[in-house]
């Protein structure tokens, strides 16, 4: 069993796809600008989102983002529809292969 899931979606490749344009689906945002550039932060369910222009980075709990606790263990299946439903709310094309 496993709880924690942390992604890295890459942004290089992803056309007509822009990092940021998943800012508006996150809550609690906060910016940043310095010298390496600009990012973003915010949350989405229980996944902390950090947003860069080299791509997205997703940190939290699978189960408890897809079953509302930690409690529940992940199935593959359940594994694949959490992550649908992670692209699903950030509108992000995010795809897993079975």
């Amino acid at each position: 069993m496993f709880d924690t899931v942390n992604f890295w979606i890459d942004g290089v490749g992803m056309s007509g796809f822009k990092t940021f344009d998943i800012v508006p689906c996150l809550s609690e945002i906060t910016e940043k600008r310095n010298g390496d550039g600009y990012s973003c932060s915010g949350k989405t369910g229980d996944y902390s989102v950090f947003v860069y222009e080299g791509g997205i980075s997703l940190k939290g709990s699978l189960a408890k983002n897809h079953f509302g606790d930690n409690l529940q263990t992940l199935t593959r299946r359940s594994v694949k529809q959490a992550i649908e439903d992670l692209s699903d709310r950030l509108q992000c094309p995010c795809h897993c292969s079975s």
